[in-house]
Formats: structure tokens, C-alpha cells, sequence
């Protein structure tokens, strides 16, 4: 047993309690609940700042983290997929009352002679507009972050926004997290193979592929992003 002289004990006893490091890791541990676990050191530090909390030389040391529990693997092996999984706040209910408070977003596959290329569209629930897409040859989270980042240059945000989407992988990755949680968007999921929860958006791609693209497809994936784009500009939006 470790001996302690009782000077030293009771000199632990008396010492203040350092307040500020402890709002601070009161506060550390609030906003990283608050991103799901997306949220980094560097992030983290920026908001802080922002915060009127600036550092000023404290580290953002392990202590100050909440502590993860072990899963056996990767964050998004198939053991934790359902952890990590929103919950649906829509519930099929598909008539927000206003517009930007419910966004709909889905992928689907674009045919071209150098290979399937992938098509990520946002779409606001209430006008049922496409306000947001973006093409890519990989479906990652990469392409569901460039749709949304196009939605949200040409809509401005004010209230309360709810983003549902199924529940894929790039979906519940770190990066798709982290940029709804810097914009201060809900996420909500589809229950687990439930087509039904997100059907706004076959309308979208049924619509596009029965009225608009070739049966051939298009020659590639810079031909495709410029038809699709005049498509739901000038066609689609105004129905």
C-alpha cells in the first residue's frame, strides 16, 4: 500500500479547486457530445476561442475527453453500425410547414462509357426542390459533403433544419457528421431497410431517369453532371 504522510494529505485536501480547467473540461466534453464524437482537437480549439474561452497555452490533454467505450473494431464495423445510427425524427411525415427545416437526400447510379458514376441530391421537403447535388465516381462521404455544401450556398438557413437520409456508411462518418454538426443541422435516419421512410426521393430519380437521361447513358462524368444540372434547373424544380 502506497504510505502517505498525513502534511501531504492534508495539504491535498486544501488545495483550490482549479474552477477554470474544470468549466473548461465541462465544457470540452458538452461539445463533443453535441458532434456525436466528430468533433476534433483543432475544431474543438476554434470553437473554444469563439467562445470567449481562448486556450492561452492549457492543452487539450486525454483527461479533458470523455472516454470511449471499447466496441472490439472499427467504429463502423457491422458490430456498431446501430450505435451509431440517428434516430427518425420524420416518421414518414413528409409535409414540413415551411421551407429548410426538412431536407431529403438519397444516391443513385449514373450510367456512362467509362464506368457508373454516382449522383447525391438534396432535396427540401416542403417545395419537393432540389436544392443541392453533386456527382463523383465513388459514393463516399466526400460526394454527400459536396451535395450538402451546394444546398447550403444557395439556401439560407435560419431556424431549425432536420437532414434525413437511409443509414449508409458515409452518412454516419466522422466528416458528414462534423459538417452537419458546424452547421447546426439535425440528422435523422431511415429505420434499417425501410425504403419506405425515404420515399420523397424516388420520385427525384425516377423522375430523372424515365423523363431525362439517355438509355446509353452519357459519355462521362463531366457530360452527366452538366445534363443532370440543367435537368433539375430548368425542368424539374419548375413542375
Amino acid at each position: 500500500m502506497l504510505q502517505v504522510s498525513r502534511s501531504d494529505y492534508y495539504d491535498w485536501r486544501q488545495r483550490p479547486v482549479d474552477t477554470e480547467r474544470l468549466q473548461l473540461r465541462i465544457r470540452v466534453r458538452e461539445l463533443y457530445n453535441q458532434s456525436r464524437g466528430a468533433i476534433g482537437s483543432r475544431t474543438l480549439s476554434h470553437l473554444l476561442t469563439n467562445e470567449g474561452r481562448p486556450l492561452e497555452g492549457q492543452t487539450l490533454n486525454a483527461g479533458m475527453w470523455p472516454e470511449k467505450p471499447s466496441t472490439g473494431g472499427s467504429p463502423l464495423s457491422p458490430g456498431s453500425e446501430d450505435s451509431l445510427a440517428s434516430p427518425n425524427l420524420l416518421r414518414q411525415c413528409f409535409a414540413p410547414a415551411c421551407p429548410n427545416t426538412q431536407w431529403c437526400r438519397d444516391i443513385t447510379y449514373i450510367r456512362t462509357k467509362v464506368g457508373w458514376s454516382y449522383l447525391a441530391v438534396v432535396t427540401d421537403l416542403f417545395s419537393r426542390r432540389v436544392v443541392g447535388m453533386a456527382i463523383a465516381s465513388s459514393p463516399d462521404a466526400e460526394l454527400i459533403c459536396r451535395a450538402l455544401n451546394n444546398a447550403l450556398e444557395t439556401r439560407h438557413i435560419e431556424g431549425r433544419l432536420v437532414f434525413h437520409s437511409d443509414q449508409g456508411s458515409q452518412y454516419r462518418s466522422k466528416k458528414f457528421r462534423r459538417l452537419l454538426w458546424q452547421h447546426k443541422i439535425i440528422q435523422s435516419m431511415s429505420r434499417k431497410g425501410n425504403c419506405y421512410d425515404n420515399s420523397p426521393m424516388e420520385r427525384v430519380f425516377r423522375s430523372l431517369k424515365s423523363e431525362w437521361i439517355p438509355p446509353e447513358g452519357y459519355r462521362d462524368i463531366h457530360e452527366a453532371m452538366r445534363d443532370i444540372t440543367h435537368y433539375f434547373g430548368r425542368y424539374y424544380n419548375d413542375i
